[in-house]
């Protein structure tokens, strides 16, 4: 990146009075990295030169690493996207990957009611999002879009990928890599057979996995160790044996689903510790025991499903929870 440049293999790019040239697809990817940010930066009313060089200098550290382009298109040979029910842009491989179906990229509007990440967040100072200066991709979003296959691990060095959704796709997700920027993902219904390696996601807020066959498992443990979650969805995953009681340590959670499965034993003292429920789903298992008196210390709960369940003893008051409107006790 220069006033001047000398492309043997490349092609020149210019805006304003800064040429601009690159010879490989990993440095074409930083150039329009940074054009991008250009753009977002004017839309801010702060496209200052001082500013365009401190982004051309970032940019340049990008140089020599996988780019997001490459590592979208391996992700789009890998789960077969040539049968996917939306490939636009994809199958035609433009340059343009912002402009994939499902692709999101930073400084691109989203309306209230898709910000994933915002509602997450909101009200909550203490999430610290970890940025990269290097990466676009915000969110992909390709649910009930007919992927087949592996999601390669390489998927994961996406730097900034926030949101991740491939929810009723057949596909197997493997988390082999790490992220700490990720903090959604919504697997509903997929191939995927393990959670193995999830704890190297230490920032997921939401993890939906239900409906998705674990294989008659003991609860994944890995998931203890992500301090994090806010929301968890494990509903028909074929969980079965004792809720361990080190479920402790998720004290930030606010809603756990876990109807469906093959738990057993009683409801564990543990989740006492969850201060924060506004929804608790432990219905269709095989509880057992006297129905723990702390589930009326939730202040915050809002709904709570326990039917079909074997659970006895006196009927809770719950009378002091004002936010309670669903309560489900039945056999």
């Amino acid at each position: 990146l220069g006033t001047s440049c000398t492309c043997k293999l490349g092609i020149r790019y210019k805006r304003g009075s800064l040429p601009f040239c690159y010879q490989n697809t990993i440095q074409r990817q930083s150039l329009l990295l940074l054009i991008h940010r250009m753009k977002v930066f004017k839309r801010q009313g702060a496209a200052s030169l001082l500013a365009n060089l401190v982004l051309s200098i970032l940019v340049t550290s990008a140089f020599g690493k996988k780019s997001e382009r490459d590592i979208l298109q391996e992700f789009y040979k890998e789960t077969g996207g040539a049968s996917w029910n939306n490939n636009d842009g994809w199958e035609e491989n433009s340059h343009d990957f912002c402009s994939w179906y499902g692709v999101v990229c930073e400084g691109v509007p989203v309306d209230a009611e898709d910000d994933e990440t915002g509602r997450k967040l909101d009200g909550d100072d203490s999430i610290v999002i970890p940025y990269k200066n290097n990466g676009l991709v915000m969110s992909l979003k390709l649910e009930k879009n007919n992927l087949i296959g592996r999601v390669p691990p390489s998927l994961w060095e996406l730097p900034n990928l926030h949101n991740l959704h491939l929810s009723y796709n057949k596909v197997d997700v493997s988390f082999a890599g790490n992220s700490d920027s990720l903090i959604e993902l919504k697997m509903r219904a997929t191939s995927t057979s393990s959670l193995s390696g999830i704890s190297r996601f230490p920032n997921i807020l939401d993890l939906d996995m239900s409906e998705t066959a674990l294989g008659h498992v003991q609860f994944p443990r890995e998931i203890l160790a992500l301090p994090q979650l806010r929301l968890l969805h494990l509903n028909s995953c074929e969980i079965e044996g004792a809720l361990p009681d080190e479920i402790s340590a998720l004290t930030k959670l606010r809603e756990l689903h876990l109807t469906d499965n093959d738990f057993i034993d009683l409801i564990p003292g543990g989740l006492a510790s969850l201060i924060n429920l506004e929804v608790l789903s432990l219905s269709k298992n095989h509880f057992g025991g006297i129905l723990p008196s702390f589930l009326q210390d939730f202040k915050f709960l809002q709904e709570l499903y326990l039917e079909e369940n074997q659970l006895s003893g006196e009927l809770l008051a719950f009378n002091t929870q004002t936010r309670l409107h669903k309560l489900y006790l039945q056999d």
